[in-house]
């Protein structure tokens, strides 16, 4: 049996800085889960954890979303 995957996705305000490139780490970062190769997963078990997406500046908030 594979291991599972775990992701933890930072949306926290800090996302929101600018690249070098002046595109926002945000969205770098949704387009990254955007293309990953579903098939890498296949047979495992997937979950998903994002924080700071509820509460501006409150390290606690977090929320598994995909057990």
């Amino acid at each position: 049996m594979n291991s599972p995957v775990y992701f933890i996705f930072d949306a926290s305000n800090s996302m929101w800085g600018e690249l070098p490139d002046k595109s926002r780490k945000i969205e770098s970062a949704k387009q990254v889960f955007k293309e990953l190769d579903t098939n890498l997963f296949a047979g495992r078990e997937v979950a998903l954890r994002v924080y700071g997406h509820r509460r501006i500046k409150d390290c606690s908030d977090t929320e598994l979303v995909i057990p």
